[in-house]
């Protein structure tokens, strides 16, 4: 049986491979958002997931145990994926799409905050002074972001609609910070990391399709020429691989380490957009300085 501290390297391994893909799929939703709305980006990015997910869980066997799973591993599954895919994702298009990749990127990294703080007072997970230093690094880096304008996004954005985008960059926060414990209570319980995954992108997509029918947005699906969808086709694919990154990496380390870490990723989202999005992501002085506060706490929770 493998080390303790060899598994726990694997979490930390998949934890930041976590983060160099979710610094990768704000901006495909950007360029996405420009031929596709906001709501369908969601649910097709999300629906993009379910054949991947099926084949993984199928080739690992979890498949044929998910039926006797029970019901408790279900339902904590299935809330993860409502709450995952159909409020945080949904929140998280529509952020980008008023403050651009970079900043909202930056601005939904407010979930590590929420994560250590709900993983300590439910899960009785370590908080450490170095991990509580790291948080607060990363509330001065959302703090600075939300101060640095509204350059790099449409030409269409007032004051008013950033102030919106970076609030609903925090909701996000808030909807994806709450999502690690509810994987770290399913797995408990059952350990099918891959089956649970599953659970959650069927959850989403079922969740995605009755929001749409509900308010009447479905019929927007049918309008969407293939060529617009690839953007949003990769940037489910991504997600959906970083998402089972991400189960992997919690099943081996705790939540309130696994948080500081994925926060890195607006490093990945700041500097591929300097390499790639220059005239749509412009950005200045206040986007640098507040990735800065966000990455330097996330390396002293994990240096410390």
């Amino acid at each position: 049986m493998p080390a303790a501290s060899n598994l726990a390297s694997y979490g930390l391994l998949f934890a930041f491979i976590t983060a160099l893909l979710y610094g990768i799929v704000p901006l495909l939703i950007r360029i996405s958002l420009k031929k596709v709305e906001a709501d369908a980006g969601s649910f097709i990015s999300t629906f993009s997931m379910l054949p991947m997910y099926i084949t993984l869980a199928l080739a690992d066997g979890e498949m044929t145990v998910l039926p006797t799973s029970g019901y408790y591993f279900l339902l904590i599954f299935a809330a993860q994926g409502l709450i995952h895919f159909v409020i945080g994702r949904t929140l998280n298009w529509k952020s980008i799409q008023l403050i651009g990749a970079a900043r909202a990127s930056q601005i939904n990294k407010t979930e590590a905050i929420f994560t250590m703080i709900l993983a300590y007072l439910i899960l009785s997970d370590p908080l450490t002074l170095p991990i509580a230093i790291g948080g607060l690094a990363v509330i001065t880096g959302t703090l600075i972001i939300s101060k640095s304008g509204d350059r790099g996004t449409s030409s269409k954005t007032t004051a008013g609609n950033f102030r919106k985008g970076v609030a609903l960059g925090i909701l996000t926060g808030l909807s994806w910070g709450s999502s690690p414990l509810l994987i770290r209570e399913g797995l408990r319980t059952l350990r099918l990391p891959l089956g649970g995954g599953l659970i959650a992108a069927v959850s989403g997509a079922l969740g995605l399709v009755l929001m749409l029918a509900a308010t009447g947005r479905i019929s927007k699906l049918r309008g969407i020429p293939l060529s617009s969808m690839k953007y949003v086709l990769a940037a489910g694919a991504i997600f959906s691989v970083a998402t089972v990154t991400r189960i992997l990496s919690l099943v081996e380390i705790p939540a309130t380490v696994f948080a500081p870490i994925q926060a890195t990723s607006p490093l990945f989202s700041i500097l591929f957009a300097y390499l790639f999005m220059r005239r749509s992501e412009s950005l200045n002085i206040l986007v640098g300085l507040g990735a800065a506060f966000t990455v330097g706490g996330s390396l002293l929770i994990i240096l410390g």
